[in-house]
């Protein structure tokens, strides 16, 4: 039986478990949700090669805390309008995950929404190429998934999540961490 909306929101915490700390540097995700014809999917992005951070990388709508967000959930649908066109009246939110510090120190704060089937895209050209979405029974294969090292800049190697390329894509790194504490959370297993 497929995860409904409310199971999720179960399993996750309350949307306003975190609070902005302007002492750090914070940036909040969206993990958008949407029923495909095979079950639950999840839109994400690939950026361009002209943004200053993470070029060419796939990763969740979102970005940093600005002054006007009152909340990190402002945040993450701010960032989700200015990048992919996704309005706050088009998303439900069911809750947030843990905190997870990026390599650059920010920390992020992931939430989970579920996109409305009106939504229709419009890319912010200069900072995403692409949007597109993935099963959560293909994330949820581990065939589909390996940890191997990782050369950061500053010459230390970390293991980092890859999962095998989907559709020439390749997600990997924070947020594909990311991608694996929902999986676990949920308890979602292959359908």
């Amino acid at each position: 039986m497929e995860l409904t909306e409310e199971d999720i929101k179960n399993r996750l915490k309350p949307v306003d478990t975190y609070t902005i700390d302007p002492q750090k540097r914070q940036a909040a995700v969206l993990i958008p949700l949407t029923l495909g014809k095979t079950g639950w999917e999840v839109f994400l992005t690939r950026r361009t090669e002209v943004v200053h951070d993470h070029k060419g990388q796939v990763s969740f709508p979102g970005g940093g805390v600005e002054p006007r967000d009152t909340s990190l959930a402002d945040t993450a649908l701010r960032e989700c309008e200015e990048e992919i066109g996704l309005k706050a009246n088009e998303v439900t939110l069911l809750g947030s995950l843990s905190m997870h510090e990026a390599v650059t120190g920010v920390i992020v704060i992931p939430f989970v929404g579920v996109i409305n089937r009106s939504f229709s895209p419009k890319l912010e050209a200069r900072e995403v190429a692409r949007l597109f979405t993935i099963p959560l029974n293909w994330l949820a294969n581990p065939n589909n998934l390996t940890i191997k090292p990782y050369l950061r800049p500053d010459g230390s190697v970390v293991q980092v999540t890859f999962y095998q390329p989907y559709g020439g894509e390749v997600l990997w790194g924070l947020s594909a961490s990311i991608l694996q504490e929902f999986l676990n959370v949920t308890n979602y297993s292959i359908k």
